[in-house]
């Protein structure tokens, strides 16, 4: 178990990952998919450390994929790559039994040597000044099917499944490599579900994909959303 206790916790559909206060990342639960990142499909009932060795800064779990980013700002992903969750781009469609770093979305003409690098056994070096992987990775959500993520200028991506446009890229192309959303650099918080939520640094509250009327949120004009948009939200 980690030293100090647990500092994060992020739970997925059936399994759940979370962070140790000594950087440690571990996983327990439903491993079918092989989101416990643990190089196997084995359920596990108490928590087992992923990549020993390895500090992390932050996790989350989706519906059956991980999302976590390495103490270095790299971005790692493992789980079930369906429709593209993983941003590991569509040869590495299937389970990825043990986490992989996530490439940047400049990799896609670079796709062959992409595929080379990820039929590698154990994990892929990390290079610095890599036009392959980024460090800068700072936020992250798994959603059901798709994920979200912010670096540190402040830019949004998203990628895989983007039939109900939770990417929010204007259109409903699943994307299998990290996408840009937009051109905006002032995202500080973002979170991910079947929709997509995120927080500006002015403190407003964005959502986007096909929803409804629920309650708590409430989506102005029309529950389609292509692009991010202004959300007003009431309590009570």
């Amino acid at each position: 178990m980690p030293l100090g206790g647990w500092a994060a916790v992020a739970p997925g559909w059936q399994s759940s990952a979370a962070l140790g206060q000594d950087g440690t990342l571990w996983t327990w639960g439903d491993n079918r998919a092989g989101m416990l990142g643990l190089d196997d499909g084995t359920y596990r009932l108490e928590p087992f450390q992923v990549s020993p060795g390895s500090e992390w800064l932050a996790v989350s779990a989706g519906l059956a994929h991980v999302l976590a980013i390495h103490d270095d700002g790299s971005l790692w992903a493992w789980g079930q790559n369906t429709d593209g969750p993983l941003g590991l781009g569509p040869c590495a469609d299937g389970c990825v039994l043990n986490p992989r770093p996530v490439p940047n979305g400049d990799a896609q003409e670079r796709m062959e040597d992409l595929a080379a690098l990820l039929t590698l056994e154990g994990y892929p070096v990390l290079r610095a000044g890599s036009e392959v992987y980024d460090s800068d990775w700072t936020h992250v959500a798994a959603g059901v099917c798709h994920s979200l993520a912010i670096k540190k200028d402040g830019s949004l991506w998203a990628w895989g499944s983007n039939g109900s446009l939770q990417l929010g890229l204007g259109d409903r192309t699943d994307r299998y490599l990290p996408t840009r959303v937009g051109s905006d650099r002032d995202w500080a918080a973002v979170s991910a579900g079947s929709h997509s939520l995120a927080i500006k640094t002015d403190g407003s509250l964005w959502m986007w994909a096909t929803v409804r009327t629920a309650g708590w949120v409430w989506a102005p004009t029309c529950s389609r959303r292509f692009l991010p948009r202004w959300a007003a939200v009431t309590t009570g």
